[in-house]
């Protein structure tokens, strides 16, 4: 090949390889770094918008605090039959409010402190709170009230369940804290009086 000839290739070469980088067509030798770069910058991008998710309103379990719940009802009930059942056989006493020895009012109070519902000490004041119920819409939990020949409360106890041929109730009487169905009681029956909720 004639010298003249190399070297208009060589200028050609030239040319080309100054108008390709022009172009953008080039390889950049940190493009291992720019990747990583990249890389990094999508990251903290990520973060970010996990970051301020939470403040645009929306459910973030990583930044949102948790909503506290109160306890539902249901479950105080429960919290509470477990309790009374648990005090079965315990003695009585009068003006007690500890398992040592309770009297009607003392302990469905001590009970109910169970669950952080602090009733009044007697059974006339506790006869005043909460909601009245019907008989046939008792469920466990409610208390049931019992009254003298004048009508005036005299006696507490907690319904322990209801249905249409029972009304079970676990009351500290004169032979400690027992059950009894008042349906069938020949006692209790005639000096019923009311049944109150106060679980809500």
């Amino acid at each position: 090949m004639k010298p003249h000839t190399l070297i208009i290739l060589a200028m050609c070469a030239g040319i080309f390889s100054s108008c390709y980088t022009k172009l953008g067509h080039k390889r950049p030798s940190n493009y291992k770094q720019d990747r990583v770069a990249m890389t990094d910058s999508s990251a903290s991008s990520t973060y970010s918008r996990h970051r301020n998710f939470g403040r645009t309103g929306r459910a973030n379990p990583t930044y949102s605090a948790p909503k506290v719940a109160s306890e539902p009802a249901d479950s105080r009930q429960i919290r509470v039959l477990k309790k009374a059942r648990s005090l079965l056989g315990s003695p009585y006493r009068y003006g007690g409010n500890t398992p040592k020895g309770f009297d009607c009012s003392g302990f469905s109070k001590y009970v109910f402190d169970n669950i952080d519902i602090d009733l009044p000490r007697t059974s006339r004041s506790q006869g005043r709170i909460g909601k009245v119920v019907p008989r046939s819409k008792a469920r466990p939990g409610d208390l049931i009230f019992f009254a003298n020949s004048k009508g005036i409360i005299n006696h507490v106890g907690i319904v322990l369940s209801a249905d249409n041929e029972e009304l079970m109730m676990i009351h500290a009487g004169s032979k400690g804290v027992v059950t009894v169905d008042i349906n069938r009681s020949k006692y209790w029956r005639p000096r019923y009086k009311s049944i109150r909720r106060v679980i809500h």
